[in-house]
């Protein structure tokens, strides 16, 4: 695995990627990164996302191809997801 894409994706500034790096792609336990997964719940986006769930906490499409609720980010750009997703499943290739 990339040591350089791993140290990104443990940056701070995403605690959804760095949790689910720490967990799948390291094999680290929950429990012990349980901070991290709390302050997922922190983050404005999440916090918006979960107050527009209806009675069956279900969500609504809110968004198009062309107006999407909230960006997933730029063709041509680094993408700390697609960067996880690959080196998941690099993991499982590799088991």
């Amino acid at each position: 695995m990339n040591g350089q894409s791993l140290d990104w994706l443990l940056e701070d500034k995403n605690p959804a990627i760095k949790y689910r790096t720490l967990t799948e792609i390291c094999g680290k336990s929950q429990e012990e990164y349980q901070d991290v997964y709390d302050s997922i719940w922190e983050q404005k986006s999440i916090v918006n996302m979960m107050s527009k769930q209806d009675e069956n906490g279900r969500l609504k499409l809110e968004g198009t191809l062309t107006k999407q609720p909230c960006s997933f980010g730029t063709v041509g750009k680094e993408n700390k997801w697609i960067t996880f997703y690959a080196l998941l499943a690099e993991k499982y290739r590799m088991l």
